[in-house]
């Protein structure tokens, strides 16, 4: 029955789709500023700022960190410590746009590694 989850999900966004864009909301925090008041739009994004400092963050330094450890040979808190701070130069060097720039070097850096190494897995 995968057809009848998309044409729920078809009508549901045809039906609610025109009532946010109207009201000219972007976000969660603010759909729920406006539906339920402005502390409840501050606790979400309370919320969500923790949460993806928490999960997002660690995630990221950790498996940055595997990944530093294993090329260059050095101890896991000195891997995260690098990737700190070539975050923290990019990000003082042009703010966003630095962060872009960064991604996407990564993103060619992973790309070229895949096809040096001829592993392409399940990508």
């Amino acid at each position: 029955m995968p057809g009848m989850h998309l044409s729920l999900y078809v009508c549901l966004l045809l039906s609610l789709l025109p009532r946010y864009l109207g009201s000219r909301i972007t976000t969660l925090p603010e759909f729920m500023g406006k539906r339920f008041g402005q502390s409840t739009r501050n606790i979400l994004a309370w919320y969500t700022i923790i949460t993806i400092l928490i999960s997002w963050l660690a995630l990221t330094l950790f498996a940055g960190g595997v990944l530093i450890r294993q090329v260059f040979d050095i101890p896991m808190w000195q891997s995260a410590l690098l990737l700190l701070v070539i975050s923290a130069f990019f990000t003082m060097l042009g703010g966003l746009k630095g962060e872009v720039l960064h991604e996407c070097i990564s993103n060619d850096t992973v790309d070229c590694s895949i096809s040096h190494t001829g592993y392409h897995g399940n990508l």
